[in-house]
């Protein structure tokens, strides 16, 4: 687990409501819209090629909030977890044949995207 490198480092960015219409700092409604639209997403690739891994299963964990869900990677090795409260949670990765990372204190907030990158070492 401690191989693990993580290529992006926790990004904070304010992101739109739409992926074509941006948020008016103005506009609180359109501002929580955002808020509930994406919490976090990432991708995850292999450390020795950078090739995307796609079926790496990703769980997030939240004590604070009761929250237990897992999605997983796509064909290009990217995953989104949408409606998650504010808080700090636990992220895991796992996918045969690769080490399994936990990754503690992830902090989701309203109205900021959070970009996680990682990359995994085989067994």
């Amino acid at each position: 687990m401690k191989n693990l490198l993580v290529i992006l480092s926790l990004s904070l960015t304010s992101f739109a409501a739409t992926a074509t219409e941006p948020v008016k700092e103005s506009n609180p409604a359109a501002k929580a819209e955002a808020a509930a639209t994406v919490s976090f997403k990432g991708t995850i690739a292999d450390v020795e090629n950078y090739q995307p891994l796609s079926k790496v299963e990703v769980v997030v964990s939240c004590k604070e909030h009761d929250i237990h869900q897992r999605i997983q990677t796509d064909a290009q090795g990217k995953f989104s977890f949408a409606n998650l409260p504010s808080g700090s949670y636990e992220v895991s990765l796992v996918r045969d044949g690769y080490e399994t990372y936990t990754r503690n204190h992830v902090q989701v907030e309203d109205g900021r995207a959070l970009n996680l990158g990682f990359l995994l070492f085989r067994d």
